[in-house]
């Protein structure tokens, strides 16, 4: 009921009216002692109902539930969600409820790096981040030129009014290079995602591997198979992080690593990650993006642009520069987390003064 639920940028709580609604009589507490009030588990419930989705946000592996870190794609088994989140979706999932973990200590990631003397490193997306590296680190960025021309061939990016109509038309694209012998990688954004792919292409016959962090044991192999000939892998963002797809020599001659965006991220530096498994040192390659009116990221963060994307999908109209559009989509939502990231280590940085009574 809308009256008794709050929502303001991905926050979810309960409105003055939820608040009395969950402490009348007809609603009982289960237990007589509890560690918090009890509005705060009636919210990380509707949090875990509404917020979380399985093999999305986490999955269930062996009866516990294992967060999955959205832009690397790796799952974790030692964390946990706070405040009685974890313990909800553990509720939600019917699985036993583990007591909650207290952390003893806490930092963040960017106090953590500066009490190194020295930092240094090397990353094809450094260039993107120069001026938060420079901010927070006092670290400069110098790039480094490519030491092979690069050969990749970016297609033009192809737009549909649905989700559903992408999706057919990824399976086709597949099916058509599959058949040519080309090896091909699809980056999705979820498990989910990945498993619904796998679904289309089994009933298209396609064989394919599978890597969305459910495989940490064969993940190597998968890899390093993944650039011959005929070869379909499906991954989400850990196969766009520190592999390199060795193409076997018939799929070199066939024009290298075809790489599939089948959805933009929030972040573009991800996408250009998985864009860069494609075409290294010289080899040949190509990759395309993938992009429908309803994908998470407009509905999300620019749903004025779902209805002109839908427009342009319908109407064919092959004026409009989408990828520049989707640039500056994700550049606003890049900024507006570096500008999150600072107040945030402003405010520790604060609190730490403050204890030292500085």
């Amino acid at each position: 009921n809308q009256h008794y639920l709050e929502r303001s940028s991905g926050y979810i709580g309960l409105t003055d009216e939820g608040i009395r609604k969950v402490h009348s009589q007809e609603i009982p507490i289960p237990v007589e002692q509890l560690l918090r009030p009890w509005t705060k588990y009636v919210e990380a419930a509707l949090r875990a109902q509404i917020q979380l989705v399985r093999d999305v946000h986490y999955i269930v592996l062996e009866g516990k539930i294992r967060i999955v870190e959205q832009s690397t794609g790796r799952i974790f088994e030692d964390r946990s969600w706070q405040a009685g989140l974890h313990q909800a979706v553990e509720a939600q999932e019917n699985l036993e409820i583990t007591p909650e973990s207290l952390p003893l200590a806490r930092i963040t990631r960017q106090r953590f790096f500066r009490k190194y003397s020295h930092l240094s490193g090397m990353t094809g997306t450094a260039a993107a981040c120069a001026i938060e590296l420079n901010s927070i680190y006092g670290l400069r960025v110098q790039s480094i030129p490519l030491r092979i021309p690069s050969k990749r061939q970016e297609w033009p990016p192809q737009t549909y009014p649905k989700a559903e109509e992408k999706w057919a038309a990824i399976v086709e694209s597949v099916s058509i290079l599959h058949q040519l012998g080309r090896p091909i990688l699809i980056g999705t954004r979820t498990i989910l995602e990945s498993q619904t792919l796998a679904q289309s292409l089994l009933a298209r016959g396609i064989r394919f591997e599978l890597l969305n962090g459910k495989q940490d044991a064969s993940e190597a192999e998968i890899v390093a198979r993944a650039g011959e000939r005929g070869a379909v892998t499906i991954a989400t963002n850990l196969a766009g992080r520190g592999t390199d797809i060795k193409l076997s020599k018939d799929s070199y001659a066939l024009g290298g690593l075809h790489v599939i965006v089948s959805e933009c991220h929030s972040s573009a530096r991800i996408d250009r990650q998985l864009i860069g498994r494609c075409a290294r040192q010289g080899d040949p390659g190509s990759c395309q993006t993938f992009v429908a009116a309803d994908d998470w990221l407009f509905r999300t963060h620019a749903p004025d642009f779902c209805e002109s994307l839908r427009w342009i999908a319908e109407s064919g109209n092959q004026s409009v520069d989408i990828a520049a559009k989707i640039q500056r989509i994700q550049k606003r939502i890049e900024r507006e987390q570096y500008l999150n990231r600072l107040q945030f280590l402003d405010s520790s940085d604060r609190q730490d003064r403050a204890i030292l009574g500085l």
